[in-house]
């Protein structure tokens, strides 16, 4: 039962790590063809999403709760 209790803290923790990366990509996108009048591909802003999770992950892997995320994280891939 302690196993699926922190699965869930887990999966809550990326969940949440993925809807602010993905926030903050589309808004970094917005400005940039607003302002900048650059756009990138739908791919390139995924890549970016990639990367901006595996790096806060790794960032934070000795924290308990972000032990196991990354395995999760690249079992979506």
């Amino acid at each position: 039962m302690g196993g699926s209790i922190r699965d869930a803290v887990t999966s809550r923790t990326l969940k949440k790590m993925v809807a602010q990366a993905t926030i903050y990509s589309i808004w970094t996108e917005r400005n940039n063809r607003l302002h900048v009048g650059e756009s990138r591909s739908p791919a390139t802003i995924f890549m970016f999403i990639d990367h901006f999770i595996k790096d806060v992950i790794l960032g934070k892997r000795k924290l308990k709760k972000f032990q196991l995320l990354m395995q999760l994280w690249i079992r979506y891939e």
